[in-house]
């Protein structure tokens, strides 16, 4: 049980600080002038070369990420959609 208990903690610490960094990235690049997206984007590439190094093997911390980068896309699709100009698309 304790050692359940430890890994929510810890999938709740890692979520938490990888939200913190996606903010303080977007703002860093929106003063820069660039796009969020290049932000998330690279802070998905060090994630990963973080991942391979095997601090973030464990099946709870995968399914977590994994969840989260479905919502992200969703998320960014639904952006794109709303923002698309369907009269443009269609002439």
């Amino acid at each position: 049980m304790i050692e359940a208990e430890q890994t929510l903690l810890l999938l709740i610490l890692l979520v938490g600080i990888t939200v913190v960094i996606a903010m303080v990235l977007k703002g860093l690049f929106q003063k820069v002038g660039l796009p969020a997206i290049v932000a998330y984007l690279l802070l998905g590439l060090v994630m990963q070369l973080v991942d391979v190094t095997g601090y973030l093997k464990t099946q709870s911390i995968q399914t977590a990420f994994g969840f989260l980068a479905e919502l992200g896309i969703i998320s960014l699709l639904f952006r794109v959609g709303l923002e698309c100009n369907f009269a443009g698309l269609c002439r």
